[in-house]
């Protein structure tokens, strides 16, 4: 209990950061990412989604089968097609960048999250929208006393829509964590 205690505690940097936006009307309010590029691995280019971005520092294409699918746990959803998935071995901890349907985009972007991601699995959901760059984005905070999974959709101005998933052991998760996942967040550009 007191190792979730310190990694909620340490989930508050970035969440107050994502929920500071507030969600008060229908648009998104702007959101500001501390990018630290010293915190970031080498740029990467994805051309169906249009976006460039950078994983946080140690996380490696993963070729690896078995954490393709672990990295995919949470993909098993109907639209959602699995474009790259980026492994820590230190850590076990992954990244997965996901081509999703707009009917897909639209089922979690009307939902509060709660219900969308409701399941004997997540102990403790926290919801955000706001608006970054040139993307209209919805983040979910999901934890329990094994996994956070920081889970974001993305609209972009072209209407492409894509699904970001950061699955870390909560065993793992710290301040320096929490600011990688933060520039690697703050990282992704369309064009």
């Amino acid at each position: 209990m007191k190792l979730y205690s310190k990694i909620r505690g340490l989930s508050l940097l970035l969440l107050w950061i994502i929920l500071s936006a507030g969600c008060k009307s229908n648009v998104p309010e702007a959101m500001q990412f501390q990018v630290n590029p010293d915190l970031l691995g080498a740029r990467q280019r994805d051309t169906l989604l249009e976006v460039t971005y950078a994983s946080p520092i140690g996380f490696m294409t993963s070729t690896n089968e078995q954490a393709i699918r672990q990295g995919a746990m949470s993909q098993a959803d109907e639209g959602v097609e699995i474009r790259a998935v980026y492994q820590n071995d230190a850590s076990q901890a992954f990244m997965v960048i996901s081509a999703i349907t707009e009917e897909r985009w639209e089922q979690l972007s009307s939902s509060s999250g709660q219900e969308a991601f409701s399941s004997a699995v997540w102990t403790n959901m926290n919801a955000a929208a706001y608006g970054y760059k040139n993307f209209d984005v919805r983040q979910w905070l999901l934890q329990n006393q094994e996994w956070i999974n920081f889970k974001l959709i993305f609209k972009t101005e072209k209407d492409r829509f894509f699904q970001l998933d950061y699955l870390l052991p909560s065993s793992e998760y710290n301040e320096q964590t929490a600011k990688a996942v933060e520039s690697s967040i703050g990282s992704f550009n369309s064009f």
